[in-house]
């Protein structure tokens, strides 16, 4: 019968709870990322109901949070790989 290593089964959660945390992270920066997008098509669709320069700083402040929430996209689909410089 083989001996239980309680040394492995800490590496074992350590290894599939970084796994856990990291998928987490993923899963709440993509729901930042998808408010964002929310915010700004919010944003686009409010500028018919503003009027003169409201609107075009409506339209400034859209254009600006899509940008960002398409530069968030871009990042999280960047694949990292590790010990390649």
């Amino acid at each position: 019968m083989k001996k239980f290593d309680f040394r492995d089964f800490l590496d074992g959660i350590r290894f599939h709870g970084g796994i856990l945390v990291r998928g987490m992270g993923r899963t709440l920066y993509g729901a930042l990322i998808a408010g964002l997008i929310g915010i700004s098509l919010y944003g686009f669709f409010s500028i018919r109901n503003e009027a003169g320069y409201i609107a075009v700083f409506d339209f400034i402040a859209a254009c600006a949070t899509l940008t960002v929430a398409l530069c968030n996209v871009y990042l999280l689909g960047v694949v990292r790989k590790k010990g390649k410089k």
